[in-house]
């Protein structure tokens, strides 16, 4: 019973080493920003973004596009009755 008693002490001691500080960190500040998005026509696309979606979305077509605050790409893909939203 002391030995199980011992191990949940020393793993109680040695956990909070285990994780690294910076990872924390860098996980709540991509969580502080909230991203914006602002709806653009899907002709003002960039080229490397319709290649994307050309690559990875073959048979989909883009029914709207969204341009966030700080560069990324929300689109609203569909083929048939399956509709995607992708974020680039």
């Amino acid at each position: 019973m002391k030995g199980i008693l011992v191990l949940f002490v020393l793993a109680g001691f040695l956990m909070p080493g285990m994780v690294s500080p910076d990872i924390g960190k860098a996980l709540l500040k991509n969580r502080e920003k909230e991203v914006v998005y602002a709806e653009i026509a899907v002709e003002d696309i960039p080229a490397a973004v319709n290649e994307a979606v050309q690559e990875y979305f073959k048979d989909y077509e883009i029914n709207k596009a969204y341009q966030g605050d700080e560069g990324s790409f929300k689109l609203e893909v569909s083929r048939e009755d399956i509709t995607l939203c992708s974020f680039l």
